[in-house]
C-alpha cells in the first residue's frame, strides 16, 4: 500500500529515486546560486556582524532562502486570512504540549478541534504582499500550527534581517524567493511526480479524516513540500558531509515504524529514551538494517516518536568523536536534520522509502523500509570494510564488459578493467587535485587528479562517477564525459595498472570537504605550475595522472573554456 510518497514507486526501485534527487538537486543550485548569490552573501554578513550564530555554508543559507518561497507560496492565502489572535493562541498551546509531555494528549485534543476551523480550509483571496510585515504573519501563522518549529526558527533571521533593508529591497528579495518557488514547483513535479503520485488523492481524503485531529496539518502537507524536503535533505547531505565523515564512530537512528512487532514483542536493550536493536526478528527491517552494520561496528538503536526526537538527540550531544544518520520519512526528515545541526552533531539523512506508522498514516500501520545500500554509501563504510574486495569490471579492448573480479585480484593478475578520472576545474581554469590516503592499496601518499575508481558491480557508469566524487571529495556536480584511454603500468611492489580510463570533467567553485580515509590532502592548481611541478619532481605524481596530463588535459579543459573566458 503506498501512502503519500513512495520512492521505490518506479519499475527500477529506489536506486533510481536517489540518482534523480541528486540531478535535481544540481540543476536547482545551478538555477539558484546565481539568483540569490548576492543576497546570501549579505545575509552572511548581517549574521556576523549581529552575531546570531556562528556563520554556516553558502548551500545552507541558500535552502533557507528556497524554504521561504515554498512556505510562503503554499501558506499565504491561511496566514492572510487568520486572526493574528488566533495564530498566537494556537502557538501558545503548541509551546504548552511542547514544553509538558504529560498534557500532549489532552492539549492535542483541544488544538486538534480548533486547529481546522482556525488555521485551514481559509476561502480564497488576495496574496500576501511582500512585505516586512507580511512575512512576520506568515511565521506566526507557521509556528501556530507546530510543524515548522525548526523552520521558523532559521527564516525568523531573515525576517529579522529585511528589518535593515528598505521596502524595495524586502519585496524584491521575497518576490525572487516566491517566483523561484513557483519555478521549482513545476521543476520538480516532472522530476520527483512519480515518486508522490499519491500525494493529492491522500490530503482530500485527510480533509474529511483528519478534521478533529492535531496532525491535521501534516496529513494535508502539499506536493510541493514533499519534494522541497527530499532536496533539502540532499543539500544538507551534501553541505554537512566532511564533519561527519570526521567523526570516529557512527551511529544510526532508526524509527520504530520500521519494526514489524510491538514494543512488547521487540527484545531490542533500553539505553535511556532509545533502545539499541539486537536483531531479535529476523524478518523485521530494523533487525535486517542492524544486522547489515554489524560487519562495521555501527549501532542501529531505535528511536520513540520524532515529537521526543530533541530529548534522544541531546545524549548523543555530550558522546564525544560521534557523528549520527537520522533516518524519518520526508516530511519529518528537514526538522530532525535541523534539530541535529543546532545540537552541533555531525549528522545525514535518509528517507524511508515510505511512510507507514499508525500515529499519522495508517490506522494499522505499515512497517517502514529504506535502502540499505544508500545508507552504508551514506556511512562511507561500504568501500572501507570492502577495499580489495568490491567487485570490479573487466573489460575487452572495446571496452565492453565481460565480467567482476575483486578488484585486488584483478591488479595482482594486472586484467584489463574499467576505471574513471574525475577532473574537477574552477572559474579561474584552476585543477582541483587530491592527495591519496598513505594507506591506498598502491600509489599511496601521491599526488593525482580530483578523484579516480573503477566501475564496480551493480553500478551505473554515469551515476557511480557522481557517487564517487561524493564519497571522495564530499561534494557533486555536473559531470560531462571527454574520452577515454588504455595504459598499463607494472609496479615495483607487484600491482599492475591495466585499465581503459574513462575521463570526466566538471566545473565547481567551492571548496571540497574530502573524505579522510581517501584523501590526505587537496589543492587548487594552476596548470602551468601543476605542469612545471611534475616535470621537475614527478614522482610525487601518480602514473595515470601524469598521463593524462600529457595527452588528454586540453580536450578536457577545451570542454570549458568558454566558461573560463565568460568569468
Amino acid at each position: 500500500m503506498e501512502l503519500t510518497y513512495s520512492i521505490s514507486a518506479t519499475n527500477n526501485g529506489n536506486n533510481n529515486f536517489y540518482k534523480d534527487i541528486a540531478g535535481l538537486t544540481d540543476f536547482v543550485s545551478t538555477q539558484a546560486v546565481p539568483l540569490f548569490k548576492v543576497d546570501i552573501e549579505r545575509y552572511q554578513q548581517f549574521i556576523i556582524d549581529a552575531n546570531i550564530e556562528e556563520c554556516r555554508s553558502f548551500d545552507e543559507y541558500l535552502l533557507e532562502i528556497i524554504m521561504i518561497g515554498v512556505l510562503w507560496r503554499s501558506y499565504e492565502n491561511e496566514a492572510k486570512r487568520t486572526p493574528i489572535w488566533q495564530s498566537r493562541l494556537l502557538y501558545k498551546l503548541y509551546l504548552v504540549r511542547k514544553n509538558n509531555p504529560k498534557l500532549k494528549k489532552t492539549v492535542d485534543k483541544v488544538r486538534g478541534k480548533m486547529m481546522t476551523p482556525m488555521l485551514y480550509n481559509k476561502p480564497e483571496g488576495s496574496n500576501l504582499y511582500f512585505t516586512g510585515r507580511s512575512f512576520g504573519r506568515l511565521i506566526g501563522w507557521l509556528n501556530a500550527t507546530g510543524e515548522f518549529f525548526e523552520e521558523t526558527r532559521r527564516i525568523t533571521n531573515w525576517f529579522r534581517y529585511t528589518k535593515l533593508l528598505s521596502a524595495s529591497e524586502t519585496d524584491s528579495l521575497l518576490k525572487k524567493a516566491y517566483d523561484f518557488a513557483g519555478w521549482f514547483e513545476e521543476v520538480s513535479k516532472d522530476k520527483l511526480g512519480a515518486y508522490t503520485r499519491n500525494v493529492n488523492p491522500f490530503i482530500e481524503k485527510a480533509k474529511t479524516e483528519y478534521r478533529q485531529r492535531e496532525d491535521y496539518g501534516l496529513a494535508t502537507r502539499k506536493e510541493i513540500e514533499y519534494h522541497f524536503n527530499m532536496v533539502a535533505a540532499e543539500i544538507l547531505n551534501r553541505a554537512l558531509r566532511g564533519k561527519f565523515m570526521e567523526a570516529k564512530r557512527k551511529v544510526v537512528l532508526l524509527p520504530t515504524c520500521m519494526r514489524i512487532v510491538d514494543d512488547h514483542a521487540c527484545k531490542a536493550k533500553p539505553e535511556g529514551s532509545e533502545k539499541k536493536c539486537i536483531c531479535c526478528h529476523s524478518q523485521c527491517n530494523v533487525g535486517k538494517v542492524s544486522a547489515s552494520l554489524k560487519n562495521y561496528q555501527i549501532d542501529a538503536y531505535l528511536i520513540p516518536h520524532s515529537s521526543n526526537f530533541s530529548k534522544t538527540l541531546k545524549r548523543w550531544k555530550e558522546v564525544p568523536d560521534v557523528s549520527l544518520v537520522g533516518v524519518a520519512c520526508v516530511l519529518n526528515l528537514l526538522l530532525g536534520g535541523y534539530e541535529m545541526i543546532s545540537l552541533g552533531i555531525p549528522s545525514q539523512c535518509v528517507y524511508l522509502d515510505f511512510c507507514g506508522c499508525k500515529k499519522h498514516w495508517d490506522k494499522k500501520g505499515i512497517p517502514t523500509s529504506l535502502n540499505t545500500g544508500h545508507l552504508l554509501h551514506i556511512l562511507g563504510v561500504k568501500e572501507q570494510h570492502n577495499k580489495g574486495k568490491e567487485q570490479i569490471a573487466l573489460v575487452n579492448m572495446n571496452d565492453e564488459i565481460t565480467g567482476f573480479e575483486e578488484k585486488m585480484r584483478v591488479h595482482q593478475k594486472g586484467l584489463l578493467h574499467r576505471a574513471f578520472s574525475i577532473l574537477i576545474f574552477n572559474r579561474k581554469g584552476e585543477l582541483m587535485l587530491h592527495r591519496r590516503a598513505m594507506d591506498k592499496y598502491h600509489s599511496g601518499g601521491l599526488w593525482t587528479n580530483t578523484c579516480c575508481s573503477h566501475l564496480t558491480q551493480e553500478e551505473r557508469m554515469d551515476s557511480y562517477v557522481h557517487t564517487r566524487l561524493q564519497y571522495e571529495m564530499g561534494f557533486d556536480c555536473e559531470l560531462t564525459f571527454v574520452k577515454k584511454f588504455h595504459y598499463r603500468i607494472d609496479f615495483s611492489y607487484g600491482m599492475i595498472e591495466n585499465e581503459i580510463d574513462h575521463i570526466y570533467a566538471g566545473l565547481y567553485d567551492k571548496d571540497p570537504k574530502p573524505n579522510s580515509a581517501e584523501v590526505c590532502e587537496w589543492m587548487w592548481c594552476d596548470i602551468k605550475h601543476l605542469q612545471a611541478d611534475m616535470d621537475r619532481e614527478p614522482e610525487k605524481y601518480t602514473y595515470w595522472f601524469k598521463n593524462i596530463m600529457v595527452n588528454h588535459l586540453e580536450e578536457a579543459k577545451n570542454l570549458f573554456l568558454s566558461r573560463f573566458e565568460t568569468c
